[in-house]
Parts: C-alpha cells; structure tokens; sequence
C-alpha cells in the first residue's frame, strides 16, 4: 500500500539508522501521529523527530509544524532541520 511506503528517508539529507527507521515506522502507524520520543542522550531524537515531520508534510497532513524544545536545544534544532530536512524556524 501507498501508506507504507516511508518517504522521509529518501527525501531527506539523512541516512537513518535502523531505530530511528523503527521510530518512524511506528510513528505513521496511526491515522493521527501521536509519538513521544524518549530515546538515551545522543541516539538521535532530533532526526527521528525530523523525520516525521518530513514525512507527515510529504503526504500532506502537516502544513504547519511547532517545536517546543528547551532553550539550550533551539540553535541545534534549527540547525538540523535547516541541514538534514530542508526546514527553516
């Protein structure tokens, strides 16, 4: 089915690796994206976030997109989905 096909990973400037491939798979398993990211420090949960994102605009269920993200994170946040995902905030 069309749904299953996950179009982030090949639209993005990013090679996921395998749980973060998992994450997003999951994520999109619903009809409404619900998901909390709660992964160790430094697995990637900035790219996992980054590629539901992608995905929920490539097929159109997201035009808008707000990330609530601690001060310290917000340059880094900007940074990455500005590099890996084409988005600017």
């Amino acid at each position: 089915q069309k749904e299953d096909i996950l179009l982030a990973p090949v639209e993005s400037n990013v090679i996921p690796l395998p749980h973060q491939l998992k994450a997003l798979d999951k994520a999109m398993s619903r009809k409404q994206v619900r998901y909390l990211f709660a992964d160790e420090v430094g697995l990637g949960k900035t790219i996992e976030a980054g590629l539901v994102m992608r995905e929920l605009k490539l097929r159109g269920m997201a035009k808008r997109i707000l990330v609530c993200a601690p001060k310290g994170l917000v340059s880094q946040w900007v940074s990455e989905m500005s590099t890996h995902f084409g988005e600017s905030f």
